[in-house]
């Protein structure tokens, strides 16, 4: 027979398999393949004849026999394979894993070793050995390259100016405020104050009369200086506002204060 009849031969003998798992076609199917110089392929089909529950024990003993003599023109390899639910492959063949180590009997020459997780990540290895080798491989995934977090630089500040402006004018509006408040309250006071006191003889106040003077001279400084405060805060605020960066012409600012009140004058 020549090879393209042993090749015929072989896939016949596998779709038969395929249809009815007989062992003893696994025998055929060994010895067509050492004809072919496949002495790994074969040795693997010799193993699963001697598994199976239905072998011959004589056949079993002869093809024990035969391994022996392919041991001698093939190479083992010892495989070690980190990675979960794998596809291996040596060449074309699928390799079964076998536990924490897996033995392979292949062909002497150069071959590759493939790895390929579910989720699309791959591995390859590429070996050689020669008959009588006995190799020990492992295969794993690689890490995947760790990316540094990319570091945004702000150049654009020009919203720091405007908003520590508003802040400012915020709290100077607020003294403000609270320097009408005071103000009123010394008025309050001033009056409570003039009804304790004699109409006949101003100035002449009893004690709680006094004490309310007291109290409105007191809120009147504190309104006065709330409102000098909160003026200049909120001038000064609006300066940083509107002298923030993107205008053409610096504006200015000011504010005056007068019997009659506060008075703010701005130009831009």
């Amino acid at each position: 027979m020549g090879e393209l009849d042993f090749v015929t031969a072989l896939d016949r003998f596998e779709r038969a398999y395929a249809l009815y798992p007989s062992p003893k076609l696994l025998v055929n199917i060994g010895t067509t393949l050492r004809h072919l110089g496949r002495n790994a392929e074969a040795a693997e089909a010799y193993r699963r004849y001697i598994d199976d529950p239905g072998a011959e024990p004589g056949r079993v003993k002869e093809l024990q026999r035969i391994l022996s003599e392919i041991e001698l023109v093939t190479a083992t390899v010892e495989l070690r394979v980190t990675a979960s639910n794998p596809t291996v492959r040596i060449d074309e063949r699928p390799v079964a894993l076998t536990g924490r180590w897996t033995t392979i009997v292949v062909d002497p020459g150069d071959h590759t070793l493939t790895l390929l997780t579910p989720s699309g990540e791959s591995s390859v290895k590429p070996f050689s050995v020669v008959a009588g080798d006995v190799v020990r491989l492992g295969l794993e995934i690689p890490p995947r390259p760790q990316v540094p977090p990319e570091i945004v630089v702000l150049t654009d500040q020009s919203w720091v100016q405007p908003t520590i402006g508003w802040s400012v004018f915020g709290v100077g509006v607020g003294g403000l405020i609270g320097g009408g408040a005071l103000g009123l309250m010394a008025n309050a006071s001033n009056d409570s104050a003039a009804d304790q006191c004699s109409s006949a003889q101003p100035g002449v106040c009893d004690e709680a009369g006094a004490a309310l003077g007291n109290e409105a001279e007191t809120q009147s400084t504190l309104s006065t200086v709330s409102f000098i405060a909160g003026g200049a805060l909120a001038s000064v605020g609006l300066v940083v506002v509107l002298t923030s960066p993107g205008d053409t012409e610096p504006p200015s600012a000011s504010a005056t204060l007068s019997p009659q009140g506060l008075h703010f004058n701005w130009t831009w």
